[in-house]
């Protein structure tokens, strides 16, 4: 093995012995994955991992400046099979990568102890890191101040990493760390994996213990200034300020949500009303449905006068159901809707069946399989909602007109029984599928006028069923 003549050349004094090494750590890093797989089931009669670690070892005993590439292919190598190597090996690279990127050693070095820290953090003894950790949060810091955009990527998954192991310990730097994310998010805004990265470390920083009050309040104002002037900001900032906003919002608690409502929730809205941008509206659409999520029946009563925050926000799904508009603008608009039904239904109730006419209207001009799965979920959780009393929604439906139907029960059970396959998601499947039993177990006869696609199974005991696999 190629190993074996490393270590020969070496012996004799090559200054290329490395190469050598170097190569086969890389050879063997392309087969980590069926690697590891054939080690733990047994199916190699190599021992990858005994192999893996003298190789590892080895190069501990060499000089970092001397052998740059090898010490970060190791860092990678250590990286990729960290769910194979011991415990011992693991933890000693991870202090070997922790003191590198503290120290003067070449670039790809750094790279590479990156690359070992964001994989090795999360799996690795919690009394061995937090005696370190403000020491690696610290040196990160100062790598994502001189990470070029080739690197930056890589700095933001290991701070991530490394926040979320740092525990009660993240408090302390938050205030250094979070300034400077939200600066990279917003010098990155136009690139989607730069500001996604960046948005991640803040979720980080906003999920360890004590620092989501002290975030909150560094993120406000900006974001606030930023959406009541959406029309003068650079292209992308008011759709991540909205991306950003949700974040902060899921699962927050309703003191974080009442204090980012008084700040935001007037521009979110009148965003969804006014804006032409596709990604502000989806990105509105989901902040919405963040605020409602997060201050339930409460939010009502947040606005000051009585009524006024559900007018804005019927008024936000009219325009989002509206069929003039382009059906990807309104993607989102199911998820919204049913944390209105969700949350207040009460006060939804006397608005249903305006409600349910916009569905049949937006479900009609749309030809995305995605948003019509979407808005018939809604209508399935209406006739969970409706029931012991499921025979009064279903003339609900026959009195709604529908477009080249004789009403909306016949519109919705044909699209229902096309699209009940596309729909994803195990809640969603639950809620659909029995919502299909309780409108079928109420025997009413309009339902027996419907056609449906399919083919007719008579099974044994001569009931008639649609084929399933055709309907």
């Amino acid at each position: 093995m190629r190993f074996h003549e490393s270590r020969e050349l070496k012996e004799a004094g090559s200054a290329d012995w490395w190469r050598l090494h170097e190569a086969s750590l890389f050879a063997l890093g392309s087969l980590s994955e069926q690697l590891c797989e054939a080690q733990d089931s047994g199916l190699t009669k190599y021992n990858v991992r005994d192999l893996l670690e003298q190789m590892l070892i080895d190069i501990m005993g060499t000089g970092v400046h001397q052998y740059p590439f090898l010490h970060a292919r190791a860092f990678s190598s250590v990286a990729k099979f960290s769910s194979l190597i011991s415990k011992g090996v693991s933890e000693q690279y991870l202090c070997n990568a922790a003191h590198a990127i503290a120290s003067d050693v070449p670039p790809p070095v750094k790279v590479g102890a990156c690359r070992a820290l964001a994989q090795l953090l999360p799996e690795s003894n919690q009394n061995l890191i937090q005696p370190n950790i403000m020491g690696i949060l610290s040196s990160l810091v100062d790598l994502l101040r001189q990470a070029s955009d080739e690197t930056l990527h890589l700095v933001l998954e290991t701070l991530q990493s490394a926040i979320k192991s740092g525990g009660e310990q993240s408090t302390l730097i938050e205030p250094v760390i979070s300034p400077i994310i939200l600066d990279v998010w917003a010098q990155h805004i136009a690139d989607p994996f730069i500001s996604i990265d960046a948005v991640e470390v803040l979720e980080a920083i906003k999920n360890a213990p004590g620092c989501l009050q002290p975030l909150v309040s560094r993120i406000l104002p900006t974001i606030g200034s930023i959406l009541v002037k959406p029309k003068v900001q650079p292209d992308g900032l008011v759709a991540g300020s909205l991306d950003l906003l949700t974040m902060v919002l899921k699962n927050a608690p309703v003191a974080v949500v009442k204090a980012v409502f008084d700040t935001c929730f007037v521009s979110t809205v009148q965003i969804v009303l006014e804006s032409d941008d596709h990604g502000e509206m989806q990105n509105a659409t989901e902040c919405l449905a963040a605020f409602i999520s997060g201050g339930r029946q409460e939010l009502l009563v947040w606005g000051g006068e009585q009524g006024q925050t559900l007018k804005m926000l019927l008024d936000a799904a009219s325009r989002l159901l509206d069929p003039a508009l382009e059906s990807s603008v309104s993607l989102f608009v199911g998820s919204f809707v049913l944390q209105l039904i969700l949350q207040i239904p009460l006060h939804l109730s006397p608005h249903i069946p305006d409600l349910i006419a916009a569905i049949m209207r937006r479900m009609q001009t749309s030809s995305i399989a995605g948003l019509k799965s979407s808005l018939i979920v809604i209508i399935a959780r209406l006739v969970h909602m409706s029931a012991p009393n499921v025979d009064g929604f279903i003339n609900l439906l026959l009195s709604i007109p529908a477009q080249g139907y004789d009403n909306s029960l016949v519109y919705i059970m044909s699209e229902w029984s096309q699209l009940q396959g596309e729909i994803q998601g195990a809640y969603q499947i639950k809620v659909t599928t029995t919502a299909l039993a309780l409108l079928i177990s109420t025997r009413h006869p309009e339902l027996s006028k419907v056609e449906v696609q399919g083919h007719l199974i008579k099974c044994r005991y001569n009931d008639t069923f649609k084929s399933s696999s055709d309907s």
